[in-house]
């Protein structure tokens, strides 16, 4: 009797696993900003802490209803004790949607950071006035020496595994460099951090405001995603991963950022004969000509919903959801 019953709850915790999909394998912390700010939809319950005098604001980066954290207020920041967070080598993967207002103009604005802000020793994401962006460790960054997107959002990832750190702009890898002696530690973690990176005592480093901007669908994993993962996660594509097997029967494709304001950018394994937008009502509004480097200039399209409706010489028809925005 024991042995069945040790069966069937084998049995019930297997399709647990196998039904969960690929975005959700390894998600340990995950924050909307639709409800209460801290509020974890992993684990249930509220995980992050305002610090005091924080504010909160609704911002919505979709045109239906979504809400996100606005972190204008220079003394807004979340933070807790995350003790499920990786640590040492272990590998991981952050990712989050932001809208910067503006080029800053101080050192060092974290959006997020694990670790102890006051040595540098962790693992986030900031930005400064020279327009890099970078994740840090131990006082030794890894760099991406050009401006970061202004005054529209756009999707970050963040990636550690087997000593490389890797770094994704809007679904595509910008910069990856080996760090061999990382090993990331620390387990509280800031959401819109203050300023104090290397501002401890003897670092030499400097103290200055809060990190000013918005956030949304905040996502952290004990595990590497694949390039191709992170490039779904910054199309807002959460469908099935087909196997190589099917790729010819049906076509990947990513339309992202969701929702698109001045440019639209398209992605596919195999290119398309056609590309024809309608709107949400069924009605032919214009056609894309395909290219190998596909980027959109919406300079047509009000703002709404519409259909991609993606055709292969084969016969293949693939439709895809397209949301413009004429207010980043």
């Amino acid at each position: 009797m024991k042995h069945l019953l040790f069966i069937l709850l084998f049995s019930v915790f297997a399709l647990h696993v196998s039904a969960q999909t690929w975005h959700e394998q390894g998600l340990i912390h995950y924050y909307t900003f639709d409800s209460l700010p801290g509020y974890d939809s992993v684990q249930q319950k509220v995980t992050l802490s305002w610090k005091p005098g924080s504010t909160l604001k609704a911002a919505n980066r979709h045109q239906e209803n979504d809400k996100a954290l606005d972190l204008a207020n220079a003394a807004t920041s979340l933070q807790s004790n995350l003790v499920d967070l990786p640590q040492g080598k272990d590998s991981r993967t952050y990712a989050v949607w932001l809208y910067l207002p503006f080029q800053f103009q101080q050192e060092y604005e974290f959006a997020f950071f694990q670790g102890q802000l006051d040595t540098g020793k962790g693992f986030g994401l900031g930005f400064n006035f020279q327009g890099l962006s970078f994740a840090s460790g131990y006082l030794d960054d890894v760099n991406y020496p050009s401006p970061f997107p202004v005054g529209r959002w756009a999707h970050y990832a963040l990636r550690y595994h087997q000593d490389t750190v890797s770094l994704f702009l809007d679904g595509e890898l910008k910069q990856a460099e080996r760090k061999e002696k990382w090993s990331t530690s620390g387990t509280t973690f800031t959401i819109g951090a203050l300023r104090e990176f290397g501002g401890g005592p003897n670092t030499g480093g400097s103290i200055g405001n809060a990190y000013s901007g918005k956030m949304d669908d905040f996502r952290l994993y004990n595990r590497a995603l694949s390039d191709y993962e992170i490039l779904k996660l910054a199309s807002d594509d959460f469908s099935d991963i087909t196997t190589s097997a099917t790729l010819v029967d049906q076509p990947n494709v990513l339309v992202y950022p969701q929702p698109a304001f001045q440019t639209l950018y398209i992605h596919y394994d195999q290119m398309p004969s056609s590309i024809a937008i309608y709107s949400i009502k069924g009605s032919f509004v214009q056609e894309i000509q395909p290219t190998n480097a596909q980027q959109v200039e919406l300079t047509g399209l009000s703002s709404g919903i519409y259909s991609a409706v993606f055709t292969w010489p084969d016969g293949n028809v693939l439709r895809k959801k397209l949301i413009v925005s004429s207010n980043p």
